[in-house]
Order: structure tokens, then sequence, then C-alpha cells
């Protein structure tokens, strides 16, 4: 059987552990990479503070797409419709 190791399996180990959940495991395992850059913590840190502590998926989506918005990620992705 090949080892299993890698991000994956450390979001999956960490879930299993804390029992709480597989979103919280991998803002976890995210959050203690050393190289996520600024703009991806602050992100994650919404992210936190909106999904796992009361639920609020719009408030999410909203700062990360405003978030994508404000430093051009897709700027030269075609619009829908």
């Amino acid at each position: 059987m090949p080892e299993r190791k890698g991000p994956l399996y450390d979001v999956i180990a960490r879930a299993a552990v804390d029992q709480g959940g597989f979103l919280r495991a991998w803002l976890y395992v995210a959050d203690a990479r050393g190289d996520v850059e600024p703009l991806t913590r602050t992100i994650l840190d919404t992210a936190r503070r909106t999904l796992l502590d009361r639920l609020d998926y719009w408030t999410s989506i909203t700062a990360a797409g405003a978030s994508s918005v404000n430093t051009g990620w897709g700027a030269n992705e075609p619009t829908c419709c």
C-alpha cells in the first residue's frame, strides 16, 4: 500500500483528531503553512470568522470575491452571458 502523506491527508488526520470537521481542519492546515501570501491569509481569517464562528456564508463569499477583484484575479477571464 502506498504511503499516504501530503496536504489532503494532513486535513483528514487533523479532522479525525480534533473532531472539528473538515473545514476547520483545512483552515488550520492552510494557516500553518509558512508561505501563505498576505491576501490569502486575510481570506482564510475571514473564512474562519464568518464560516466557523457564525456560518455566515455570504460574508465569506463576498470577502473572497472582493479580494480577488481588487487584486486582478481573473481580469482576463470572459464574463458570463
